[in-house]
């Protein structure tokens, strides 16, 4: 392989330095590489020419979702003593923390405000709320599922319950409830729900949620009160986080389950 010789002659009396460097010329494999336009270059393949990984030096928001899978954002539960099944330490160890090393690394969204996304969701929209379209009916005049509501940004299927229940009742009746054939619900943490409403006078009192006649009432959450253990904490009528006696009848529910 021919070499190119760079010269440099230096100023000495009885001295000259010839200083020499390898080039790489066209017809040679890196040459070739860094000349070439063809998409496919940073492209690695096995034996059997089965692609094995690829090289990008920067991603579309679709290449890496397509790269790496997509993502979601997942509130902690903020608790680390669990009191019973389906609260929200048992959610977080059933559900969510066998996923998070894995989810960690995929292609995960930002929020451009509460309601909007920086990047598509999986519809192709920046909706973060959608019904299970990926449009915003809700099964009025589509065939999304009624009264549904799908969270883009953290995975979350929402779906709402009016009956009044004890604490243990509604964490019973939502792990054991099915609806939109679906049965895989929760009654979800308070950061959970922290990361779902908005702050306005009444926690969902923004679209979709207030359209849906969700914003009105008392809502049980998963989280026991940290220093009365007696005490389920809720998200309260008027803008406020509150708590209540487990065994009183002081709340409603609204149902979560992990969509995508």
């Amino acid at each position: 392989m021919p070499n190119e010789l760079d010269i440099k002659l230096l100023s000495s009396p009885r001295k000259v330095t010839i200083t020499t460097s390898r080039k790489a010329p066209v017809d040679t494999l890196q040459g070739t590489w860094d000349l070439s336009t063809d998409p496919e270059k940073n492209t690695f393949v096995d034996a059997n020419d089965t692609e094995i990984l690829t090289f990008m030096d920067s991603f579309t928001w679709d290449q890496l979702v397509t790269q790496q899978g997509r993502g979601y954002v997942w509130a902690h539960p903020a608790q680390t003593t669990g009191f019973r099944t389906g609260d929200a330490v048992d959610i977080e160890a059933t559900i969510f923390q066998p996923l998070r090393a894995a989810n960690a690394l995929k292609a995960i969204n930002t929020l451009a405000t509460h309601t909007t996304l920086n990047n598509t969701n999986s519809f192709g929209n920046l909706d973060r709320f959608t019904d299970t379209l990926g449009v915003q009916l809700y099964g009025v005049g589509n065939a999304a599922l009624t009264n549904y509501v799908v969270d883009n940004f953290t995975s979350i299927g929402i779906f709402m319950q009016t009956t009044q229940e004890t604490w243990n009742d509604a964490i019973d009746n939502a792990l054991a409830s099915t609806q939109h054939t679906f049965s895989n619900w929760f009654i979800p943490s308070s950061p959970q729900v922290m990361s779902v409403v908005q702050n306005e006078e009444y926690w969902y009192n923004f679209a979709p949620f207030n359209a849906l006649d969700y914003f009105k009432g008392n809502y049980w959450t998963s989280t026991t009160r940290y220093d009365t253990t007696t005490h389920g904490v809720m998200i309260g009528t008027v803008h406020n986080v509150s708590s209540s006696i487990k065994s009183g009848a002081g709340a409603r529910s609204i149902l979560y389950r992990k969509h995508f």
